[in-house]
């Protein structure tokens, strides 16, 4: 293949400096480059792929010099011999039901704000995976999570709290280590007991794809090693901040570093929307269309896959796809949105539900009563969703969907799934749509992590995008011929030896006999009493930065 200016300039700057950093924007030909960085030598090289299918594709086009890895399958090779051949412990998942075992966890109650042994197993683990996922050599109260209500948890006990959900956690961590315990390592497990004993890598260089999504337990491995490190991505397509990456095209410095802005995916409009949300991200480079292709931009038009930033638009176009008899499949598959769903059912019950976004509500009311705070803003699209249709409803709508994109007419995939994906028409999902700010005139507004998200949703389109109607604005395209309104839904976010002996409660518990009808529903997961936490404080709100979509921060 012939090489752009600027992929020949990287190849130049990889012979000639010890580590490397390849700033590329979306379409810009990475795997191309990489490749030609790996025939430019004839070095023994490795080259770390985000997952699976990208390091079995890479293998095909690399030369043989290279090794085309995951860093978890370099670290399941290295597992230690006590937990060889016991393939439960090292790949089965952590569960709430099997923690709240393990640990005989009690049920808590703080004010309002109560939380069920598996609510509490599921923050043990979810704070034993960030552990994992951190460069850190000891787990501690900065890896516990506070998800759903607990956000609004009085100030004067979060950290007694966490410190209590802490030593849970701690607690956890043993027993996964333990190759006689039933508690999975799992793969961050191991990738983790790995990282924790410095291996050093027999590579002369050492190639990091997807570096804006790594994680500092990849990259503290990284650090060690006396390899040229070369790390490419695209600092602006960070989206999964949320689960614990880190930008390491952000965070890391080289030696030297090279730009890839000319797109091979689509043309010079898509282009230059791409470059306006960049601006908001403060990049002063721009994004070049590749001059062959002819990408349109519209404000309508049938698409052969639509993009959505929340769970909620998911559900909304599944639900009018299917009205319309179209047949679509959802990239990842619905299993977490049905979840989400069933325990919907289970609050309305008064039960509680498993789900993060749920945490410390009692009852589906409260849901709903949140949702319409400042704080439960995100939930807010789920909410209505639900109030307008029922929950079976939706999930036998979910069920219907087609299993495989093969059988489908219709590609439904939030923009955390798109990425690294393309397709030739992609229609921007209503849930993209900028919001108002409550200045007069009001103007519309990103947040960083919504500018990021739809700078990689806009960019999957290779001959089509359709965008709503504040985007299109923005974008200088012609309205629609239609006078039926936009529905704008607002975003949701949706937003892992010696043994220890388990922690205490935090000071201000007190222990509260169970009605017989909860100790009866609770005797396999809370063999002990109930416990109450004071009632804490009022709530008080925040403000995330804000930016002005036609530029500047408010």
């Amino acid at each position: 293949m012939i090489l752009t200016d600027e992929q020949t300039h990287a190849v130049d700057l990889f012979k000639t400096s010890r580590s490397l950093k390849i700033s590329a924007f979306a379409g810009t030909g990475k795997t191309s480059t990489l490749t030609a960085l790996a025939k430019s030598t004839q070095k023994n090289g490795l080259y770390l792929a985000f997952n699976k299918n990208i390091a079995t594709e890479a293998s095909t086009k690399f030369p043989r010099s290279v090794d085309c890895r995951t860093m978890h399958s370099l670290a399941f090779r290295a597992v230690p011999s006590m937990y060889r051949g016991n393939m439960p412990k090292l790949t089965n998942s952590l569960h709430s039901n099997l923690v709240t075992r393990i640990l005989a966890i009690e049920e808590i109650a703080a004010g309002n704000i109560s939380l069920k042994p598996r609510s509490l197993a599921f923050l043990a683990a979810q704070t034993v995976q960030r552990f994992c996922q951190s460069g850190d050599d000891e787990l501690s109260v900065g890896h516990v999570p506070l998800s759903g209500k607990l956000q609004k948890l009085d100030p004067k006990y979060q950290d007694e709290f966490k410190k209590y959900v802490s030593d849970l956690a701690a607690h956890l961590w043993d027993r996964m280590l333990d190759p006689a315990s039933e508690a999975p390592l799992g793969h961050d497990g191991y990738l983790k007991l790995w990282s924790l004993s410095k291996p050093r890598l027999d590579y002369d260089f050492l190639l990091l794809d997807e570096a804006q999504d790594t994680n500092e337990a990849v990259l503290s491995v990284l650090r060690l090693q006396d390899s040229h490190l070369t790390l490419v991505g695209d600092r602006h397509q960070q989206i999964y901040e949320w689960r614990g990456a880190v930008n390491a095209m952000a965070s890391v410095e080289t030696d030297a570093e090279a730009f890839l802005t000319r797109s091979f995916r689509f043309g010079s409009t898509v282009a230059a929307a791409a470059t306006s949300i960049l601006r908001l991200l403060g990049e002063t480079r721009s994004v070049v269309g590749d001059p062959n292709r002819d990408t349109r931009i519209a404000a309508s038009g049938r698409t052969a896959t639509t993009l959505c930033r929340t769970n909620a638009g998911v559900v909304s176009v599944v639900i009018d796809a299917l009205g319309q008899n179209r047949k679509p499949h959802v990239v990842g598959g619905v299993k977490d949105l049905i979840r989400m769903l069933e325990d919907v059912g289970k609050l309305k019950r008064a039960i509680p539900a498993e789900s993060p976004e749920f945490f410390g509500f009692k009852n589906w009311p409260e849901v709903v009563e949140f949702s319409e705070s400042e704080e439960g803003e995100s939930l807010k699209s789920f909410v209505n969703i639900v109030l307008a249709n029922g929950e079976d409803t939706l999930i036998r709508n979910l069920k219907s969907v087609s299993a495989e994109e093969k059988g489908a007419d219709l590609i439904v995939s939030t923009g955390h799934k798109a990425k690294g994906r393309e397709w030739d028409s992609v229609t921007l999902f209503s849930d993209f749509e900028p919001r108002l700010s409550k200045e007069v005139p009001p103007k519309p507004v990103l947040n960083q992590e919504e500018a990021r998200l739809l700078y990689v949703a806009a960019t999957r389109a290779q001959k089509l995008l359709v965008v709503p109607s504040r985007l299109a604005e923005k974008w200088n395209v012609p309205p629609a011929p239609t006078v039926a309104a936009v529905q704008v839904v607002v975003p949701t976010v949706i937003t892992e030896t010696p043994r220890r002996s388990l922690p205490q409660l935090p000071s201000f518990a007190k222990v509260i006999p169970p009605s017989f009808s909860e100790s009866k529903a609770n005797s396999v997961n809370s063999p002990r009493n109930a416990r109450a936490i004071a009632t804490p404080a009022p709530e008080t709100g925040f403000l995330s930065s804000i930016i002005s979509f036609f530029g500047g921060k408010k």
